[in-house]
């Protein structure tokens, strides 16, 4: 089923270096987990223990998880499994942040900080990049890879 998820996500568009991560990831949480159809909350805690083990964190974990759970879109829209169980863990799990009140708060930032951050960048490259990114939702490596003839700006694409 990787070698199909592969030539999906290809199908959709995604970059290289993601169907790479996603295809590692996804090759590792099966080593562990062969049946993903037969995976319950406490295998996705004990997998995400086994990843804490390793010393990951952070962003990395939240990409793991991010991969397994395109991985399990593409087996629900396959139709062999009704749901995604990655969304509710990821929200669980893997977006708290813990103030030290010992509150959990959430990891966005208002518009009024984005617009804050965006314009305290001194040179125009960094302002423009920044504000690219916030308005299109494209990832830091699809930006750094992307050149001005990918741009139509005639149709605004």
């Amino acid at each position: 089923m990787i070698k199909e998820f592969v030539t999906d996500c290809r199908a959709r568009g995604l970059t290289e270096p993601t169907i790479v991560t996603y295809r590692s990831c996804c090759r590792d949480f099966l080593k562990i987990n062969p049946e993903p159809a037969k995976v319950k909350l406490a295998d996705l805690v004990s997998y995400l223990e086994h990843l804490r083990s390793r010393n990951l964190e952070g962003s990395t974990l939240k990409g793991y998880f991010a991969a397994i759970g395109a991985y399990y879109d593409y087996m629900v829209f396959r139709g062999a499994m009704k749901s995604n169980p990655i969304p509710a863990f990821r929200k669980r799990y893997l977006n708290i942040r813990v103030n030290q009140n010992g509150e959990n708060i959430r990891q966005l930032i208002s518009i009024e900080e984005m617009s804050e951050l965006i314009y305290s960048a001194r040179m125009i490259l960094p302002r423009t990049m920044m504000l690219f990114l916030a308005k299109t939702g494209i990832r830091r490596g699809e930006l750094i890879s992307m050149d001005v003839q990918d741009l139509n700006l005639e149709k605004m694409q």
